[in-house]
């Protein structure tokens, strides 16, 4: 190939149609299943949170009774994100474009693709600081952020492996979250998150009829049970979360994803990832070491937003 400025663009208007292609067809199982994307147009975003609301309506007596609202929240910084390969000149010169068209731009477009889904599981596993001033997985939850109302909850189950007994614990800890009217939040466990080795078990709880469950400390002695579970949840296995490798010590999530606004992780976009390239042959860079360079570039943040939608079981 001759190496000058027109065929070195058409070239890379090749790559990038093919990063675009690659990339709108990679799935994002994370952010599509349990978190929500929300755009941003700023460098930091804030985001309220109605703390003091009554969450039920009540017999109209009189006149409207005029509840105070605590517009409360937190700020989410974006990040930059890159990925940058590097091509050697002499491998356009020579024609050898296979390997960029069939591995290297597919596998770039991929890691682009599933940026929020790391960025939520590193999240997960960071559990930091939410609109309340706690961590996403804690036992001191404030029932009022406020400070108006007295008293705690947690989204914490420990020493709970994932068998149908355990996710009752985790589904009637969910639906027992209240707020600050001491009212039910209306929290419901749709998706079990699991790290691959629950995969089998998260499986079998959502779709098996029968389920051979432990009785008295004893499996299936008393043969198979009815799974009363089957077609309640959606399994998502990420391996991106930590993973002991044994099912009964891995940690699995509970999670409330039935409305795609309300979330509890979402990725913030600012700038979705763009595939740009230096390939001008007169760039110093080209001069002086023989190579192209080529990359992705984009800005976001994932963050934690509704614990109550957030049951972690640990052990």
């Amino acid at each position: 190939m001759l190496l000058n400025q027109p065929n070195l663009d058409a070239l890379f208007i090749s790559f990038s149609k093919l990063f675009e292609l690659a990339y709108f067809t990679e799935a994002q199982p994370l952010l599509e299943s349990i978190g929500s994307r929300i755009p941003s147009n700023t460098r930091d975003q804030r985001y309220p949170f109605v703390q003091t609301i009554s969450g039920a309506m009540r017999e109209w007596l009189g006149e409207r009774r005029v509840q105070n609202i605590v517009l409360d929240g937190f700020v989410v910084t974006n990040k930059k994100y890159e990925n940058t390969l590097v091509i050697d000149r002499t491998d356009l010169e020579d024609d050898q474009y296979a390997a960029y068209s069939n591995m290297l731009i597919p596998n770039l477009a991929r890691h682009a693709k599933l940026l929020p889904d790391v960025q939520i599981a590193a999240e997960i596993e960071a559990n930091n600081v939410g609109f309340d001033g706690v961590p996403m997985y804690s036992a001191a939850h404030p029932i009022d952020p406020s400070g108006q109302n007295a008293g705690v909850q947690s989204n914490l189950i420990a020493t709970n492996p994932l068998n149908s007994t355990n996710l009752a614990k985790a589904q009637a800890r969910m639906m027992s979250f209240r707020g600050p009217d001491n009212i039910p939040m209306g929290s419901y466990g749709s998706t079990l998150l699991v790290p691959p080795s629950l995969k089998f078990v998260a499986d079998t709880l959502a779709n098996a009829t029968f389920f051979p469950d432990v009785k008295n400390g004893v499996n299936a002695a008393f043969g198979s049970q009815t799974n009363v579970w089957q077609g309640q949840f959606t399994v998502v296995v990420s391996p991106y979360l930590t993973d002991t490798g044994d099912p009964t010590t891995a940690v699995w999530y509970l999670l409330d994803t039935r409305t795609a606004n309300m979330r509890p992780y979402f990725w913030q976009e600012r700038v979705a990832p763009q595939l740009v390239a230096l390939v001008d042959p007169s760039n110093p860079n080209v001069f002086f070491h023989d190579e192209f360079y080529m990359g992705v570039r984009a800005r976001g943040a994932a963050a934690s937003a509704l614990w109550f939608k957030a049951v972690k079981s640990t052990t």
